[in-house]
């Protein structure tokens, strides 16, 4: 197909909506898979996945995801709030 072929869909995305909206964060697995695919560059990811297990909710079309801690552990965890329709980063921190 080529480059030009690729240059036109991609011209054609910036445009205008598709003609059915898929949102890229369907599903709560998706949503912790590119959280995880942000946050391990950022944090490390030992730090992340012993963040686990994640707490995850779907309210107003966004995936909020956090991590937590064991009782009595001192520290802070990260937290994420992610567009479900295109993956967009709302927000993003992690405590200390």
């Amino acid at each position: 197909m080529g480059e030009a072929y690729a240059r036109e869909q991609v011209r054609r995305a910036v445009r205008g909506p598709a003609d059915a909206i898929i949102p890229v964060l369907p599903n709560k697995q998706v949503a912790i898979a590119v959280a995880e695919a942000l946050l391990f560059p950022l944090y490390g990811q030992r730090t992340i996945v012993n963040e686990r297990p994640y707490e995850v909710y779907r309210s107003d079309g966004c995936w909020y995801l956090s991590g937590t801690l064991p009782v009595g552990y001192d520290g802070g965890t990260f937290e994420i709030v992610l567009k479900a329709a295109d993956g967009q980063v709302l927000h993003l921190t992690h405590g200390k």
